[in-house]
C-alpha cells in the first residue's frame, strides 16, 4: 500500500472538489444489478492512493463483498456532502464510510458494519488535560469536521464547535493551540496526525463506539442488500475484515 500525502491533500483535493474522481472498480455483474458508489477522502477508511485508485480498508472490505456478491459497481470520490446527497437522490446509489446514526438509519438501506470504531477527543499530550465526561469537555474549545456525524452529534449536545473542512486542518489548529480538543475517530487519529505533520496527540476521552457502513438508496432491492450483508457477515466470521484493517 502506498500513500501520497501531497496527492491526497493537495492537488487531488482541488480536483475532486469540483468534478469527482473515478475509480476503475467494476464487478462481475453476475446478478444483473449495477451500483454507483460514492465516497470521500477520509484516510485510512477511503482515500485516493498514489496510483489514482480509491483505496483504504473500508474500500478493500467493500470491494471484497461486492465481488463475492456478483454485483457490478463503480466507485467515485467526491466531497462528503455531495457524495451523501447523491446516495439519497440516486436510485442505484450508495455512500461509504457512513457512520450509522439514529437520524441516518431510516434514510437508507444498510450494509454494515464495514468497520467498527470509536469517536474520541484528541488533545496535545503536553497539555495534560483531564477529561472524565463530555460535561468536562464543555470547558474547552473543540474542533470538528464540518457536516460529519460526530460534529453533528456534539452540536446537538450543545457544543459550539470550531469547524473546518477536514481533520488535517483541525489537527494543525490543535497543534498550534488554536483549539484545545479535536473530535476524531480512534482509527483515523494516527493518520490525521501523520498527514498534518504533527506529533504528540493523544486520546483524552473516548466518546462512544460507532459502526461505519455502506448506506444505500432505499430503491436498491432488498435481495442485493441482504446478499451483501451475508457476504459481509462471512468476512467478519472468517477474519477477513480484521486482516484488512490490520494492514493499515
Amino acid at each position: 500500500m502506498t500513500l501520497s500525502i501531497p496527492r491526497i491533500w493537495g492537488l487531488g483535493l482541488l480536483i475532486y472538489t469540483s468534478v469527482g474522481i473515478n475509480s476503475y472498480s467494476y464487478g462481475s455483474d453476475d446478478v444483473g444489478f449495477y451500483l454507483n458508489i460514492y465516497t470521500e477522502e477520509l484516510p485510512p477508511y477511503n482515500f485516493l492512493d498514489s496510483e489514482n485508485n480509491v483505496g483504504g480498508f473500508s474500500t478493500e472490505i467493500l470491494r471484497h463483498i461486492l465481488d463475492q456478491s456478483g454485483v457490478a459497481y463503480k466507485i467515485e470520490l467526491f466531497p462528503w456532502q455531495r457524495a451523501y446527497q447523491m446516495a439519497i437522490d440516486g436510485s442505484n446509489a450508495c455512500v461509504y464510510s457512513t457512520t450509522v446514526t439514529d437520524e441516518r438509519r431510516p434514510l437508507f438501506k444498510w450494509v454494515t458494519p464495514l468497520v467498527k470504531d470509536n469517536w474520541v477527543l484528541l488533545s496535545q499530550k503536553n497539555r495534560g488535560l483531564k477529561i472524565t465526561s463530555l460535561e468536562d469537555a464543555k470547558a474547552y474549545k473543540i474542533g470538528g469536521y464540518r457536516e460529519s456525524a460526530r460534529a453533528i452529534f456534539m452540536q446537538k449536545l450543545g457544543f459550539d464547535l470550531d469547524l473546518a473542512s477536514n481533520d488535517i486542518a483541525n489537527a494543525r489548529k490543535l497543534n498550534a493551540g488554536h483549539i484545545d480538543l479535536l473530535i476524531s475517530t480512534e482509527r483515523g487519529a494516527r493518520w490525521v496526525a501523520k498527514m498534518a505533520g504533527v506529533s504528540g496527540l493523544e486520546t483524552a476521552y473516548v466518546i462512544k463506539p460507532v459502526e461505519l457502513g455502506l448506506a444505500c438508496n432505499k430503491n436498491v432491492p432488498d435481495t442485493i442488500i441482504n446478499m451483501m450483508n451475508s457476504k459481509l457477515k462471512d468476512a467478519w466470521v472468517t477474519g477477513y475484515v480484521d486482516s484488512i484493517v490490520s494492514k493499515y
